[in-house]
């Protein structure tokens, strides 16, 4: 596998990707990945095989509470200090071939050599519990503006999760 960070000519692969793994509902257009793409990506990494992708993570510098609407572009952040993991895929054949491992101990290190003092991201199709093996934990304590972007996942139960790094 070959780990490199994603660029636009990536694009059409990542929407495939995208489509295989997550319900319509939670689909984000092309548009929206592509300006992903094109403004993040030191932060949005994919794995290869034989040029195919495999699995990818789309993550960008925030701040820690700040959560990201569906559908919503990434906001350029004056003094991030966690790295807020958006969107994470497998491809149906590489599950269970610890490619999501891979990833996030990519962006652990990653969020690391940028001084970030957590990860942070929000949990959809029940991955609360996959998420919480790695170490994340559940905010339970929201603002009404975090819950409003929580609301966006509809009709996906949604929760803000968070993982501190030092």
């Amino acid at each position: 596998m070959e780990l490199r960070v994603l660029c636009p000519a990536d694009l059409p692969a990542l929407l495939t990707l995208q489509a295989e793994c997550y319900p319509l509902a939670l689909n984000e257009s092309a548009a929206v990945m592509q300006g992903r793409l094109e403004g993040f990506s030191a932060s949005c990494w994919g794995l290869f095989k034989d040029r195919q992708l495999h699995a990818y993570l789309l993550s960008y510098p925030s701040t820690y509470g700040n959560i990201s609407a569906l559908g919503a572009d990434f906001s350029l952040c004056a003094k991030p200090d966690t790295l807020y993991l958006h969107d994470m895929a497998v491809s149906s054949a590489s599950r269970g071939a610890g490619l999501a491992n891979l990833l996030l101990h990519h962006a652990e290190h990653y969020a690391r050599q940028q001084q970030f003092g957590s990860l942070t991201l929000v949990a959809v199709q029940g991955a609360e519990r996959y998420w919480h093996k790695l170490g994340f934990s559940i905010l339970e304590t929201l603002s009404l503006q975090q819950q409003a972007m929580l609301h966006s996942y509809q009709p996906e139960q949604a929760l803000y999760m968070h993982k501190q790094l030092f």
